[in-house]
């Protein structure tokens, strides 16, 4: 099935993405605060793609919009500092509550480790752009209807599927059967407003391909 195809795409590049963020959020150093004054260094409360650019001089991934089109939930452009611990904090819990209340590290001791973790930062940046670059292009190659591959799993017609829905699908229906990391993976990717459901909406834009000027749109 080729919807298979794309979701196990999707939870192997998340995967990777996963692994660079528990990196970065094992640093002594590394705090969500002052990671994102890192990038909004005008203290706008916001981050833009152009800040992430800026902050590693421009040497990074010049598709980094798509990072933001995967973690802007409410569709203003930028990042909020919500919005940036989505797309930089592992899912799991082991590594959260040390780097949430990291702020007052001996200064000198924090200065000399702030370009290991700010290196990390931009690792995850990078490959969680490229994840969404590869995964857009597997979109476009597979051309799958992802309201017909929605009705297939949502029998009852509720217009939303939960992630047990989805993984008694995949186990009954294509003999696929996820683990608590990937179902974790699966909701966090495809439940936009997180609300715990996947509406067919947020279904079909993490199925369908994206048309060039579907993609302006959103970056603008």
């Amino acid at each position: 099935m080729r919807y298979l195809s794309l979701l196990k795409n999707q939870i192997k590049l998340d995967k990777e993405v996963e692994i660079q963020k528990e990196m970065l959020f094992s640093h002594s150093a590394f705090n969500t605060i002052e990671a994102f004054k890192f990038l909004d260094k005008e203290e706008k409360g916001y981050i833009t793609a152009d800040d992430i650019s800026n902050a590693f001089d421009g040497n990074i991934i010049n598709s980094v919009e798509k990072l933001l089109i995967r973690y802007d939930k409410d569709r203003d452009g930028v990042l909020n500092f919500s919005e940036f611990l989505k797309a930089v904090t592992p899912k799991n819990t082991h590594y959260h509550n040390d780097a949430y209340a990291r702020h007052f590290l001996n200064p000198e001791l924090k200065d000399a480790l702030n370009k290991e973790w700010q290196e990390d930062l931009r690792e995850v940046l990078m490959t969680a752009t490229r994840a969404e670059e590869i995964l857009q292009e597997i979109r476009d190659s597979l051309e799958l209807n992802g309201e017909e591959v929605f009705n297939l799993i949502d029998k009852i017609g509720l217009g939303y599927i939960t992630s047990r829905t989805l993984a008694n699908w995949l186990r009954e229906e294509v003999g696929f059967n996820v683990n608590q990391l990937e179902n974790d993976l699966i909701i966090a990717r495809y439940d936009k407003d997180q609300d715990y459901k996947i509406k067919k909406e947020e279904f079909i834009e993490e199925v369908n391909a994206i048309n060039n000027e579907e993609e302006e749109n959103l970056e603008n």
